[in-house]
């Protein structure tokens, strides 16, 4: 399983995947659009640090949205709150298997506890 795999299933959430061709086909046109277009609107708004970046973004998904977006199928809002022991800021974080070993190892586990404690 992916971390992202393992990030939805801890938070309980199906990923719903684009099954057909031409599904598949618009989700790559869409990125490969939108990475095209921001490139080429970042250079010409003569953006070079990440900051400046950064301030452009509004601007850009707003115009973006506004040429682009197309109303849902069912403007019913589906998405459901979280539950009482849903940990956001746990569940997106990198995570893997730990284990201590006889050989002294240090596992990941060991290492982030480390690492809290320096904080």
């Amino acid at each position: 399983m992916t971390q992202f795999g393992r990030a939805l299933h801890a938070l309980n959430i199906d990923i719903i995947c684009a099954n057909s061709s031409p599904a598949k086909g618009r989700v790559e046109r869409a990125n490969k659009t939108l990475q095209d277009r921001l490139v080429k609107e970042l250079r010409m708004a003569g953006a070079a640090t990440l900051a400046e970046g950064n301030a452009l973004l509004p601007a850009f998904i707003a115009d973006y949205n506004t040429r682009f977006a197309k109303p849902p199928a069912n403007a019913k809002d589906l998405h459901r709150p979280l539950r009482a022991g849903d940990d956001l800021e746990d569940e997106i974080t990198f995570g893997c298997g730990t284990r201590v070993c006889l050989r002294g190892e240090v596992s990941p586990e060991m290492l982030r506890q480390v690492i809290e404690l320096l904080r």
